[in-house]
């Protein structure tokens, strides 16, 4: 089955402590519901620098992304079901993106 890149972006703070513990409870609750279809879980990321033969730039975002999770869908519009259901939709946005493997030599 092939794995989807969801890459969360432009997340906004909740407005108070318990709408972030209500958030949290959600995210938890959607994670049990898809558990056996993570490859890789959730994974927060922070500042970025952009590496090239040009030397090394700070990473400018319209959008900052936030964190990603990669999962086995059996298509791109399963992958689309699947993010649509993830509460991070009420705070950002969610890229959905196939991964290919790569041969190993």
């Amino acid at each position: 089955m092939p794995t989807y890149l969801f890459t969360y972006k432009g997340a906004t703070q909740p407005d108070n402590p318990e709408e972030g513990q209500q958030l949290m409870n959600r995210w938890r609750e959607w994670v049990n519901t898809i558990s056996d279809r993570i490859v890789i879980a959730n994974s927060p990321v922070g500042p970025a620098k952009a590496v090239s033969s040009d030397g090394i730039t700070e990473v400018v975002e319209s959008t900052v992304t936030n964190g990603f999770t990669a999962l086995s869908a059996a298509s791109l519009e399963e992958a689309v079901s699947i993010a649509q259901s993830c509460p991070h939709t009420e705070i950002g946005v969610i890229e959905v993106r196939e991964m290919f493997e790569m041969p190993n030599r």
